[in-house]
Formats: structure tokens, sequence, C-alpha cells
């Protein structure tokens, strides 16, 4: 259980710690880079990333024990971390890389889709949980 609050609590400190510079880098450095349109979408990616490192941080910390339905919870929330925010920078990276990378377009519903079914799993937890 220890290894387990570790790790999700580092995840989310990265996540944190990453999320903060990209943000700075997209309200300061992509401008000469990029669309204002592309810069709002990279900040949705952030926004997104930030919202999920807090909540692995709380998960880490608050989490009574390392549920079955919590862990799962957490690799969704991983998961569409990755699908979500981390497609959003490359689509938004890619005309600046020279690349063509439209096929992760469709990538990005699945990391919203990843979420949710994070938030529901949580939700589920908390609803039946008896002692937290």
């Amino acid at each position: 259980m220890v290894q387990w609050k570790r790790s999700t609590g580092l995840w989310g400190a990265l996540l944190g710690l990453s999320g903060i510079l990209l943000g700075a880098w997209a309200a300061h450095g992509l401008e000469n880079l990029v669309a204002s349109e592309s810069i709002e979408s990279f900040k949705t990616g952030v926004w997104y990333q930030q919202l999920h490192a807090l909540a692995l941080v709380v998960l880490a910390l608050a989490t009574p024990q390392a549920h079955r339905l919590i862990r799962w919870s957490v690799r969704l929330m991983l998961l569409g971390w990755f699908l979500f925010s981390v497609s959003i920078y490359a689509l938004v990276l890619a005309p600046v890389w020279g690349l063509n990378l439209s096929f992760l377009g469709p990538v990005t519903p699945l990391g919203g889709i990843s979420f949710m079914l994070a938030w529901g799993l949580m939700a589920w937890y908390f609803f039946k949980a008896r002692n937290v």
C-alpha cells in the first residue's frame, strides 16, 4: 500500500511540476511558434493535466487504502493525461516539428473518456465506502 501511495503522489507531483512549466511556456514562449488558437488548445491540455495532478496527490494523501477502484481510477487518470493532454501538446507542436500528427486527433477524446471513467470509479468508491 505504501508503494502505491508513493508512486501515485510522485506521478501527481511530476505532472503538477511539468504542468507549471508547460503553462509558463504556453503563456510566454509559444506565441512566436504557433497560432493563438493553438495556444488556447495547449492551455486546455495544461489545465486538465494540472487538475488531475492535484487529484492524484489528494488520492495519495487522503485515500485510506489502495482499494481496487481507486487504483483503477489512478490508472485511468494517467492514461487520460497521456491520451488527452499529451496528444494536444503533440498536435499543437506538430507543425513546429514539421510533422503530420493528424492521426492523433481521434486520440484526444479517448483521453477525455478515460478521465470520465476515472472520476466515475472514484465516485463509485466513495458511494460504496463505509470507512472513509
